[in-house]
């Protein structure tokens, strides 16, 4: 009795002694038990038409063997004889690979083929595990099996990339990183539309109802923090747009901003490889006044806002500081958020939870105030007129606040004169 494995790189069907013993298909392989004696095998395609025609041979001593039928394969003896010879040739759970016309496959210690050479690329066995890739029409895909070629998960995903420990899969709108030696789930993302050009992969997770961006590696790993709005794709010249409250900016891979203008002006910003955390001078823009790290004065009182990325999650610390005093001295508060959705010149709109908050300077006394909105997002009416140096003007004049799949303008009288519903607070 021998276990007969015929493989194909296309979709066949497979007569026994002109039986239909099943369907070959190029994704995989079909296995038949054949008693010792002499069989006619005929491969069709789906018309019926007669492909291919030869006799096999089982033999009693015959315990695996391999049919390939989409090709010629006069070859793949010499190839198994020369590894007799290949002191290189090294078995991990009594499975070596070998390559044959660019493909690889594997076979045991007595040098029979037991997994076809089909695979663009394969991981060595590990607890009788092995991830392998293969080279489909529309694209790259991967998968693990057993040391039968059987696979665990009974489907293909998409190939992501791999690094020596770890390998991405791909499956729906999920990337999946895998441990290539431990063979468990290491972490889970959501596709950011990667588009297979970089080795840095566009991904976000959700929290509550915000999705945060970032990107990670072959390894699994986060090399740029998932903080963004929206991130694109690394270019050839390892460049990426990303948008951060509200704004574009182009970062390189090690999270610097880049550059945000058609001159390609060289920005500074304080990320200075510290991911955990990110300085008060997160963003310094040269020559402008911006609420992303430099005070904004206005008579004797400057505010600055400052995101501070702490505990996968943000918050605002508010400054304010009071010029012509003998001490200068400041204040500081801390707005607790899970998520900022735009800073502009003197104000801030940012979620915790449910709860839209906005924080705006007060330009009358020496502080602040806040107030909020259950919504899913809030965006202010800026007057261009009233801008400071071609940016957001200091003081938005309405809202437009987003809920239940609507849309409502509240200028700031109402939110005055109605301050317990908005939840109106100020700090000084």
């Amino acid at each position: 009795m021998a276990i007969v494995k015929f493989a194909s790189d296309k979709d066949y069907q497979l007569f026994i002694d002109m039986e239909l013993a099943g369907k070959v298909t190029s994704e995989s392989m079909l296995k038949v038990t054949l008693e010792p004696g002499g069989y006619l095998i005929q491969i069709k395609n789906e018309n019926g038409s007669l492909i291919k025609e030869y006799d096999l041979e089982v033999k009693p001593t015959d315990h695996q063997l391999l049919q390939k039928i989409d090709r010629a394969d006069d070859k793949l003896d010499d190839i198994i004889e020369n590894l007799k010879n290949d002191s290189s040739l090294v078995f991990h759970c009594n499975r070596a690979s070998f390559c044959h016309n660019g493909l690889y496959g594997f076979v045991d210690k007595k040098l029979n083929v037991i997994i076809p050479p089909i695979y663009y690329s394969v991981n060595e066995f590990v607890d009788d595990k092995a991830f392998v890739v293969r080279d489909f029409r529309g694209g790259k895909k991967t998968t693990m099996i057993d040391n039968e070629g059987n696979m665990f998960f009974n489907r293909w995903f998409d190939y992501i990339g791999e690094s020596d420990d770890t390998i991405l899969l791909g499956i729906d709108n999920r990337i999946i990183v895998y441990s290539k030696t431990k063979y468990d789930n290491i972490a889970e993302y959501y596709n950011a539309g990667y588009d297979y050009k970089s080795n840095y992969v566009p991904v976000y997770r959700e929290n509550d109802t915000v999705k945060l961006y970032g990107y990670i590696n072959f390894d699994g790993g986060e090399v740029i923090p998932l903080i963004f709005n929206w991130v694109g794709n690394f270019n050839e010249q390892g460049e990426s747009e990303v948008d951060l409250f509200g704004k574009r900016f182009v970062i390189d891979k090690r999270g610097f901003v880049c550059g945000i203008d058609k001159q390609r002006n060289y920005l500074y910003t304080g990320w200075r490889n510290t991911p955990e955390s990110i300085r008060d001078d997160f963003f310094y823009y040269h020559g402008l006044n911006d609420c992303f790290g430099e005070y904004i004065p206005f008579g004797p009182i400057r505010w600055k806002f400052t995101p501070i990325w702490q505990g996968n999650k943000w918050n605002v610390r508010v400054s304010i500081a009071l010029t012509g005093t003998a001490d200068n001295k400041e204040k500081a508060f801390v707005i607790e958020c899970d998520y900022i959705l735009k800073m502009g010149l003197g104000f801030c709109i940012c979620k915790l939870g449910k709860i839209v908050k906005v924080i705006i300077a007060d330009i009358i006394e020496e502080g602040f105030f806040e107030f909020s909105f259950v919504a899913d997002n809030v965006k202010p009416i800026l007057r261009t007129d009233k801008a400071v140096n071609g940016d957001d003007p200091i003081f938005p004049e309405a809202f437009q606040v987003y809920y239940d799949n609507k849309t409502e303008t509240i200028d700031m009288n109402t939110i005055l004169t109605n301050s317990k519903r908005y939840g109106y607070n100020r700090y000084s």
